[in-house]
């Protein structure tokens, strides 16, 4: 995720860091127009298109600076700044990063989103890729990209992420982003960049129950990823985080959230353990998802990936796979525990995961079997 910060030049400075990295359009448009003005050049044609070129990012740079200054006035805030980049891969960036106290109230936090996002989405800035970020010294974050957004609306996604933070009881990242359908965002919960997954994932086991009884108003998707957990739509019954917790006890998570965003040739990505769910429907049975992925095949790994099989078998409507390459390639063990209304693909291993399992004494649910199920969709 996009993220502006401590590195970037304050608003009280806004021609500063920010625009000396990398604002190619902006100081070419300076150079342009004053050789103009120095030849005695009218600003016609092209010179017309670098002078407004000019104007909007001196008007651009006059809201951001306003509204930094409005945000630096407000009851809770540590600190304001602001970025601003002409010319970035997107088009112009406009950003505003809010630094809240700790301790201050949901409110409070609604009010300063909605400075920032007055600003953000106005016609000053309609040109520009907005960003957002709220952070609270001590807890998580707030980061939004989408701005289609009504103040209500923004208040709802403010006042459920902290109340899901107090339920879970550690901080929590919410970034909103553009959902290219209805409704126009999603909202994506995941590990806070400086927070600690395994603290988190801990407290969400322990605390799930609390987090459940938190009323949510928003009628945004909301997709949850964390260490060894991801969900997409609405929370599940506790039965998804039972089977989380008892995954956990036989093979390690899987954190994916550390990933960066383009891992080198040779990055190593983390293995373990990850628990999904899924509902596009909302008549369609909960189906938890068990994939354990190792970068290598090892007969070691034999015995953790069996037990972590079995406790999946006995979870009604569940997937299960085991990825790991091989040096004869990948190879894939899969079983399904719920008749399968559409297409089964079968391989060898899946056979000789399902053959491993019943000689330990785990046979799978009626109408369950090896391999990968592909329900058909509904109508």
């Amino acid at each position: 995720m996009g993220r502006v910060g401590a590195a970037d030049a304050p608003a009280a400075s806004v021609s500063g860091m920010g625009e000396r990295r990398g604002s190619k359009r902006g100081g070419l448009a300076f150079a342009v127009a004053l050789v103009m003005m120095l030849s005695g050049c009218s600003l016609v044609g092209d010179g017309r298109q670098v002078w407004d070129i000019l104007q909007e990012e001196s008007e651009q740079k006059d809201a951001l600076t306003a509204a930094v200054d409005e945000l630096r006035a407000l009851e809770g805030v540590e600190s304001a700044h602001t970025r601003f980049r002409a010319d970035g891969p997107g088009g112009d960036e406009a950003g505003i990063t809010v630094v809240a106290k700790q301790g201050t109230a949901t409110p409070q936090l609604a009010a300063i989103t909605a400075v920032a996002h007055e600003v953000l989405a106005g016609e000053k800035l309609v040109a520009a890729v907005p960003l957002f970020t709220l952070e609270i010294e001590g807890s998580g974050t707030f980061t939004q990209q989408a701005f289609g957004l009504s103040e209500d609306q923004l208040a709802t996604e403010i006042t459920y992420w902290r109340a899901a933070e107090d339920a879970v009881g550690a901080g929590l990242s919410l970034t909103l982003v553009e959902n290219g359908a209805e409704p126009e965002y999603r909202r994506e919960f995941r590990t806070p960049e400086d927070g600690d997954g395994q603290h988190l994932i801990d407290q969400f086991i322990a605390n799930y129950a609390e987090l459940q009884r938190v009323p949510d108003r928003s009628t945004a998707p909301g997709w949850w990823l964390l260490p060894g957990l991801g969900i997409q739509q609405e929370l599940p019954n506790a039965g998804l985080v039972s089977l989380l917790d008892r995954i956990r006890s036989v093979i390690p998570l899987r954190d994916l959230t550390r990933i960066p965003v383009s891992p080198p040739m040779d990055y190593e990505f983390p293995e373990g353990a990850l628990v999904s769910w899924n509902q596009w429907q909302p008549d369609t049975p909960e189906s938890p998802r068990v994939d354990v992925v190792q970068n290598e095949y090892r007969q070691s790994d034999w015995t953790s990936v069996l037990e972590a099989a079995a406790i999946t078998a006995t979870v009604p409507h569940a997937s299960f796979s085991y990825h790991a390459n091989d040096v004869n390639g990948e190879r894939d063990f899969r079983f399904f525990t719920r008749p399968c209304e559409g297409f089964i693909d079968v391989k060898e291993d899946d056979g000789t995961l399902v053959e491993a399992l019943a000689q330990a004494g785990t046979t799978l649910p009626p109408g369950g079997g090896p391999g990968a199920c592909s329900p058909t969709p509904p109508a």
